[in-house]
């Protein structure tokens, strides 16, 4: 354990460069995770709406043919939303309600153009009408719900008694209060 000194500095600030760029990777990478999930969460929510509709059984298949045909609108929609209401830029960690009104509105807009372009491309043919707000009240507990998931189990972590310290910095210039807080992470 070397004490600080004020030649520690510019080895601190590489440092700081070099986590900066870490966080941005695991940043990018974290956002195609989040891409990812929510773009599973529109097929589950997609199929799972024509298997509530269908009382929990597909029993003729071809019940089931429209839905895997129609399912790639539905999933390019939501991609494009993705984008549009910046559900990508929510931190899981940091969920709020303004990230839940986020997605609150894109399934709004989810489902009205998802069953706009259905329409458009065969008339729903073959496909309940039940199935557009089965598929918004679905995608409303897959996608936030994780997200909320993931903010209790970090905020029960972080208050569990005994994983924190309590700690007075008197008199510190901003070098002290950086490394501390660099230890500290």
């Amino acid at each position: 354990n070397v004490p600080f000194t004020l030649d520690h500095l510019p080895k601190m600030r590489s440092l700081g460069r070099n986590r900066i760029m870490s966080v941005w990777k695991g940043a990018k990478s974290e956002r195609g995770l989040v891409l990812l999930h929510d773009l599973a969460a529109v097929t589950i929510a997609w199929l799972g709406a024509f298997w509530l509709r269908f009382n929990l059984a597909i029993d003729p298949i071809e019940q089931f043919i429209p839905a895997v045909e129609n399912l790639p609108w539905a999933v390019l929609v939501f991609a494009l939303l993705f984008w549009f209401f910046n559900l990508h830029r929510g931190v899981w960690r940091y969920t709020s309600i303004p990230d839940l009104e986020r997605i609150a509105k894109a399934v709004a807009v989810e489902v009205l153009l998802t069953a706009t372009l259905v329409f458009l491309a065969n008339r729903l043919e073959g496909i309940p009408r039940a199935i557009f707000p089965l598929f918004g009240i679905l995608l409303l507990l897959l996608l936030p719900g994780p997200r909320i998931l993931f903010r209790w189990l970090a905020d029960a972590r972080v208050t569990q008694p005994g994983s924190t310290s309590k700690v007075l910095i008197v008199g510190a210039g901003t070098a002290v209060i950086a490394r501390a807080v660099a230890e500290a992470v």
